[in-house]
């Protein structure tokens, strides 16, 4: 659900200056050294609801940080920890 949240707000941020871009209010450029930045890659998890109410979960992602993090709120969420 926050996920979707998040996706739905981030839509909307940037169709505003799309929409501003296209009436001429701004004037967009490229610089090389932007160009260059790879965005990162989202932590994905799969969810997996066991027999009894338990759950177990496969997180993957580049960034160890990440993945701490997004473990640490599904066991929040889900009241394990």
């Amino acid at each position: 659900m926050r996920l979707l949240l998040l996706v739905a707000a981030l839509c909307l941020l940037l169709a505003a200056p799309l929409a501003a871009a296209q009436q001429g209010g701004f004037r967009f450029s490229t610089d090389p050294a932007i160009a260059q930045v790879m965005p990162e890659k989202p932590v994905k998890v799969k969810i997996k609801r066991l027999s009894g109410g338990n759950y177990a979960w496969e997180i993957t992602g580049e960034d160890v940080r990440e993945v701490l993090r997004a473990d640490e709120e599904l066991r929040k969420g889900l009241g394990l920890k």
